[in-house]
């Protein structure tokens, strides 16, 4: 049976991720725009006013992640964005990548 989730996606409900720093999105933008992989989706301009910040994971659907700002403001967390693993703190690409592989 196929997976109504459009990626393997590593966190559930409620965990606490912290978005890439701006450092990160600014060292990989190309034309305001990060790719991890030529198929996945991208990290927008517009996203990057998060960078940094610490979120909650609210719900999973087949389009990815929606977060919330920890202290409460949502301005920029509605549901205009798909959010994703690669876009996330604390994993390392190379652990990412072979977290990944092993789910498939």
């Amino acid at each position: 049976m196929e997976s109504s989730v459009k990626y393997n996606l590593l966190h559930k409900i409620n965990d606490r991720v912290q978005i890439k720093s701006l450092a990160w999105y600014n060292k990989n933008q190309i034309n305001g725009y990060v790719n991890y992989t030529p198929e996945s989706d991208i990290f927008t301009e517009s996203m990057r006013k998060l960078c940094g910040k610490q979120v909650i994971i609210y719900n999973i659907d087949k389009a990815g992640y929606r977060i919330a700002l920890l202290n409460g403001d949502s301005a920029y967390c509605d549901l205009c964005y798909d959010w994703y693993d690669w876009m996330f703190e604390g994993m390392s690409e190379d652990l990412l990548k072979e977290k990944l592989r092993l789910l498939k």
